[in-house]
């Protein structure tokens, strides 16, 4: 994919490129853009995470893009070696019934 159509998806940068501007301005574009994204990403953290700790929240399921994160970081941990992993690091296997052979 062209790299100026990423930059447009993404980070909301013009796409059409001008002489006039310079590499920076493009930059402190993006770099302004990520800012934004991120604030309201964050805006509502605390207050989720005081809900995770309330006595009220018994977990949640992990959707689809989730899991493959989560198995991912269960894989990793086995690729490693679980037994070299300090046990405060090891990701909990929790997706074993999940997972059946040939599924792939």
């Amino acid at each position: 994919m062209d790299s100026k159509i990423i930059d447009r998806l993404l980070a909301g940068v013009a796409y059409e490129r001008t002489c006039e501007g310079s590499q920076d301005d493009s930059r402190e574009e993006r770099t302004r853009n990520f800012n934004l994204i991120l604030d309201e990403d964050i805006q509502f953290a605390a207050r989720m995470q005081e809900s995770v700790e309330s006595n009220g929240f018994h977990g949640t399921a992990l959707n689809y893009q989730e899991r493959r994160i989560y198995h991912w970081h269960e894989e990793l941990d086995r690729r490693i070696g679980v037994d070299r992993v300090p046990e405060y690091l090891r990701v909990p296997r929790v997706l074993d019934n999940w997972v059946t052979d040939g599924w792939l």
